[in-house]
């Protein structure tokens, strides 16, 4: 409706928020709202977060389908990928690994590889996880520019969600999942009460597959980890109990109890 673009172009914030939420609504429900992709576009140049993402929601439905569209949404993106608020660098860096043109590989590897030396933990995690994206189209791309290797830096990040997106990312990006040695499993213990309860798992889960320490180094994990057994989190329980039954699978007293801990943590 002719109203619409009216009030995309409106001079007031709110006129104009409750535009783009309209069209919104508006694309949710079926309608065909391409039309209104320049005022759309216009759109994005504000600093409410909200009719930001908003706008990219509509940006990234409808930019596959035109090339001279995703063009604009490009060069919107790129623009705000250098702001200086860091949720507007992360959202536009996630934002462009959800257009499907193919010509976005040419303007998004740039992007996530600033993204990935940015000053924000927000935006770093975040372009991680966009390589995964492009990974899932472009393979290619993540040999041709050394990412795995890169990513794999990335877990000795200042920031906890970063190193567990890289961790993720690793064991997206590689068949064979993240290579855990005995430096890099104590570095992760040492630094895992810092993570959340999915990272937490991620790092429990890479243990599991490909470290099993003997001796003294058993001994000081069984330690270090020990207080998961009483973790609020089943999950969390779970992976450290698997975890401390195989590397002390020669120990029958040992694994006696970590049955008995099991038992105690899931009573009722």
């Amino acid at each position: 409706p002719f109203h619409k673009m009216q009030d995309l172009s409106s001079n007031d914030p709110s006129i104009q928020l409750q535009a783009v939420k309209s069209v919104i609504a508006s694309m949710t429900l079926g309608s065909n709202m391409s039309h209104l992709f320049p005022e759309m576009v216009k759109c994005s140049i504000t600093k409410n977060m909200v009719q930001k993402k908003l706008v990219f929601l509509y940006l990234s439905k409808y930019a596959s389908s035109n090339q001279d569209m995703t063009l604009m949404v490009v060069n919107t993106l790129q623009r705000d990928a250098t702001d200086d608020d860091p949720a507007v660098r992360g959202l536009a860096v996630r934002t462009i690994c959800t257009l499907r043109a193919e010509s976005v590989n040419e303007y998004g590897v740039p992007m996530l590889q600033r993204g990935l030396n940015d000053p924000s933990g927000y935006v770093r995690k975040t372009s991680i996880l966009g390589w995964v994206k492009i990974n899932s189209n472009s393979p290619s791309i993540i040999a041709e520019h050394k990412i795995r290797d890169k990513v794999y830096q990335m877990i000795r990040d200042n920031d906890p969600p970063v190193v567990v997106n890289a961790i993720y990312a690793i064991n997206e990006l590689d068949p064979s999942g993240i290579s855990i040695n005995r430096q890099l499993a104590i570095y992760l213990i040492n630094r895992f009460k810092e993570f959340n309860e999915w990272g937490k798992c991620l790092v429990l889960e890479a243990l599991m597959k490909g470290y099993h320490p003997q001796g003294d180094d058993m001994f000081d994990m069984l330690n270090a980890l020990d207080g998961m057994l009483q973790h609020s989190n089943p999950a969390v329980v779970l992976d450290t109990a698997k975890l401390f039954l195989i590397v002390a699978k020669n120990l029958p007293k040992i694994t006696e109890q970590i049955y008995l801990r099991i038992r105690g943590s899931f009573s009722t």
